[in-house]
C-alpha cells in the first residue's frame, strides 16, 4: 500500500548511513588503512560539512567512532620494522600473511571465499578483508613478542577484541598524514607532540623567484624541500643541516643579499608571528604546495596545485589550534 511504498522510499533516501550507524553503534574498532580521507568523506556525507578545526574534526569523529586502527601507522610499530617494509595495503597483506606472522583462520561469507586465494585489489570487500586481516596478523604478532607463547596456533582466535586492543594500545587512535612535516600521524584522542623544526627557514624573495633558484642558493646543503606559502614566500626545508648552521655560511649570506632574498630561521620567523608583528601576505602561489631536489609533485597527487590550500600565517597554528582553520 502506500505507507509501504513510503518506507521503501525513505530506505532509499537514508541509504548507507545506516551502515555507519550500524558501526558506530556496534561498539566495535573501526579499522582502516591511511584512512584520514575516509574518515573526512564520512563526516561530510554522513554527519555534516568538515568543521573549521582539526581539534573539532577530532572531537566529532572519536564521537562517532570511538575506537579506531590504521593499519598503514600500526605497521611502524618498531617491533614489526624488521619485517615490514613497504605499507601499501596489498603489500602489507602479503607480508602478514606469511612467517614470522601467525596463520589466521577467517570464516568468510559463500560469494567472498575466492578471497583466500585470488587478490581482488580495489574492490571494497576485498580490501576491507586484507585490512582487517593485517590487523589481526599484526597484533596476534605483537602479542606474541610482548607475551611469549601467547600467540602460539591460530592468531585469529588469539585476538578477542580485548587482547586486540591490549596488543594495540599506542596505535589506538592514530591515523597517519601524508604530506604534513614532521608528523607521521594525527592522534584523534589528544595533541601530537612539538616537532623539531631546526632545519627550516622561512623566506621571502621577488616574485619571479622559482624553485631552481632556491635549490641552487642552498645547494651545499644538499637536498631542500620548499613549501610555497605564496608567490614571494616559502618554507625551506634542508635536509644535513640547521635552518642557523645554513645562515652563518658566508656564501648563502652574501648571495641572499644579492638577490633581495630575506632569510629566518623557522623560530624566529615563529616568534615574530606569536608576536603579532605585522607581516605581508599576497595572494597564495598559483604552483604546486610542495617541491623538493627531485622535482615538483606529478599532476593528480595531493601535492599538485589543485589540492594545494593556502598555508595560513602559522603552520602549527593551522593544524593545532583550537581558533584555527583547515
Amino acid at each position: 500500500g502506500r505507507e509501504d511504498g513510503e518506507g521503501e522510499e525513505m530506505e532509499h533516501f537514508v541509504g548507507f548511513s545506516e551502515v555507519i550507524k550500524a558501526i558506530s553503534t556496534s561498539g566495535k574498532p573501526l579499522v582502516g588503512h591511511n584512512c584520514i580521507l575516509d574518515l573526512m568523506h564520512c563526516h561530510t556525507h554522513f554527519t555534516g560539512p568538515l568543521p573549521k578545526t582539526l581539534v573539532q574534526f577530532k572531537r566529532e569523529v572519536l564521537r562517532r567512532f570511538p575506537c579506531i586502527y590504521d593499519t598503514k601507522v600500526v605497521a611502524e610499530n618498531s617491533i614489526l620494522q624488521p619485517h615490514i617494509h613497504t605499507h601499501s595495503l596489498d603489500a602489507l597483506y602479503c607480508t602478514v600473511s606469511k612467517k614470522p606472522f601467525p596463520p589466521l583462520t577467517i570464516d568468510l561469507p559463500p560469494h567472498s571465499l575466492h578471497y583466500a586465494t585470488a587478490p581482488s585489489s580495489h574492490e571494497a570487500a576485498y580490501d576491507a578483508y586484507i585490512t582487517g586481516y593485517s590487523l589481526v596478523a599484526m597484533a596476534a604478532h605483537l602479542r606474541g613478542k610482548t607475551k611469549p607463547g601467547a600467540s602460539d596456533g591460530d592468531g585469529a582466535g588469539a585476538c578477542s577484541d580485548g587482547v586486540l586492543c591490549s596488543a594495540l594500545e599506542r596505535e589506538k587512535n592514530k591515523v597517519y598524514v601524508q604530506y604534513c612535516d614532521g608528523y607521521r600521524c594525527f592522534f584523534l584522542g589528544g595533541t601530537e607532540s612539538p616537532v623539531c623544526r631546526d632545519n627550516v627557514l622561512h623566506a621571502t624573495f621577488p616574485k619571479q623567484t622559482s624553485f631552481d633558484d632556491l635549490k641552487n642558493l642552498f645547494s651545499p646543503f644538499g637536498k631542500v624541500k620548499v613549501d610555497w606559502i605564496n608567490d614571494t614566500s616559502a618554507f625551506v626545508i634542508l635536509s644535513k643541516r640547521s635552518a642557523k648552521e645554513c645562515l652563518s655560511h658566508g656564501a648563502v649570506a652574501s648571495q641572499a643579499d644579492e638577490m633581495s632574498y630575506s632569510l629566518l630561521p623557522y623560530s624566529d620567523w615563529s616568534s615574530r608571528q606569536c608576536s603579532h608583528e605585522p607581516e605581508d601576505h599576497p595572494a597564495p602561489a598559483k604552483r604546486p604546495r610542495h617541491e623538493t631536489s627531485a622535482g615538483p609533485a606529478p599532476s593528480g597527487t595531493p601535492n599538485s596545485e589543485a589540492a594545494r590550500p593556502e598555508v595560513a600565517s602559522h603552520p602549527d597554528q593551522q593544524l593545532f589550534e583550537e581558533s584555527s582553520e583547515w
